[in-house]
């Protein structure tokens, strides 16, 4: 079953590679187209705004009578500010002289390119040709937007679509893998263990879990083979592996080492089976009692919580 749910997943995820990749070459296509228009457009705008600006300006000087004051009195004014730092610094009129003639030459040019190098009519006409190209380029640019903006919508969809699947198989195969290795444990021949090889087989189990696995020393040590920890819970185990019925001093032995230890809970685990008293006596000490019949369901996480999927 599990193979088959990921040889579907594997499919699944085929086929979203497949998808994404048709979908990133769309976006990086529609993303040229854009950035090509968007280019046009701007550069279109910017013209656009510089010739509106420049006849908003001219309209502004001329309704209060500066145009011809600024390009009389601009050249006079930078000549007076350039000869004396000019004659300053070279100590010489013959100098200065010149080189304020040439500062407000240049400022006179510049100003007449400003303000009188294209008619107030051309200016308009200009600019109302300007408006209309870019009225007309809208749709294109539109269209080139809605492209762009609808592929990478398409991308990000699909690639949310591919990343979920490929977690999901990620998971699929953990998982699977995880209950291989359960199986495996549960195949192994615990039945037979003794003494030390089962503890090692108990360690190995919890591991499995997810748990942190701490072995007591051989001697001294209370009545707790095996210390537990994951999450909320501290465990104390004793393990059995026994030939005959596990009695009532094992459960007294690691109810007394789980104070010892300050664990949270207490458990003993035989691969054989309790007396009748044990199991009275650890259900009125609240210790969990795991026989070989039980051992399949600790391995599968049914005694103790899986801590890792």
């Amino acid at each position: 079953m599990a193979t088959e749910v990921i040889d579907e997943l594997s499919s699944k995820v085929c086929d979203a590679e497949r998808r994404f990749a048709v979908v990133c070459d769309a976006y990086v296509q529609t993303e040229a187209a854009f950035n090509k228009a968007h280019f046009e457009y701007t550069s279109m705008q910017l013209v656009y705004t510089q010739l509106a600006a420049k006849l908003a300006a001219r309209k502004l000087l001329d309704r209060f009578g500066l145009r011809i004051v600024i390009a009389t009195v601009s050249p006079i004014f930078c000549f007076g500010m350039v000869i004396i730092p000019s004659h300053y610094f070279f100590q010489s009129w013959k100098v200065a002289i010149p080189i304020a003639i040439l500062a407000s030459v240049v400022t006179a040019i510049s100003l007449f390119v400003v303000l009188y190098q294209h008619s107030d009519s051309q200016l308009t006409a200009d600019s109302n040709f300007k408006e209309l190209q870019l009225n007309e380029y809208q749709p294109k640019y539109d269209a080139a937007l809605s492209g762009f903006s609808h592929a990478k919508h398409d991308k990000q969809t699909v690639e949310t679509e591919l990343r979920q699947l490929q977690a999901r198989l990620t998971e699929e195969k953990l998982r699977a893998n995880w209950e291989f290795q359960a199986a495996r444990l549960v195949a192994e021949p615990w039945r037979d263990l003794r003494g030390i090889p089962f503890e090692m087989f108990l360690k190995r189990v919890f591991l499995h879990l997810g748990y942190r696995v701490r072995e007591t020393a051989a001697t001294g040590d209370q009545g707790v083979d095996l210390l537990i920890d994951g999450g909320e819970l501290s465990i104390a185990i004793q393990a059995k592996g026994y030939e005959g019925t596990v009695g009532n001093s094992a459960v007294q032995e690691v109810f007394s080492g789980m104070y010892f230890y300050k664990c949270s809970k207490c458990a003993v685990v035989t691969n054989s089976e309790f007396s009748k008293s044990a199991r009275e006596l650890a259900g009125s000490h609240g210790c969990v009692l795991i026989d070989g019949l039980r051992i399949p369901d600790l391995v599968y996480g049914k005694c103790f919580p899986r801590l890792h999927k």
